[in-house]
């Protein structure tokens, strides 16, 4: 295990990535992403699964908000926005009812 912010500097790198139930617990998802990247090959696709900006979305950031964890929701911008600044872009999205997205993405 290690912390996917700062992923060791000797670590071979990845075809394929998932993210799942990760990227909303995060400090910093530009770091994951970044850190991803670093470590991915030029073909590597990132799969990500994320909480949206949406109804279901908020309720639950507030269930997790009454135990006391933070959690980030996403939409398709904040993501294009993140991605494009740590070398990613995105293939192919897909809402998943009732609150999340999955993406793919691939290196710029």
């Amino acid at each position: 295990m290690c912390d996917a912010e700062d992923l060791p500097t000797s670590i071979e790198p990845f075809d394929a990535i998932v993210s799942a139930g990760l990227l909303e617990f995060v400090s910093s998802p530009e770091r994951v992403l970044a850190e991803a990247r670093r470590v991915s090959t030029k073909r590597c696709k990132l799969v990500l699964l994320v909480p949206t900006r949406s109804f279901f979305g908020r309720l639950y950031r507030r269930w997790h908000s009454s135990h006391s964890v933070e959690v980030r929701l996403f939409d398709i911008p904040s993501i294009r926005s993140m991605s494009d600044a740590t070398g990613w872009r995105i293939l192919k999205s897909h809402f998943i009812w009732p609150f999340s997205l999955v993406l793919g993405l691939g290196p710029r």
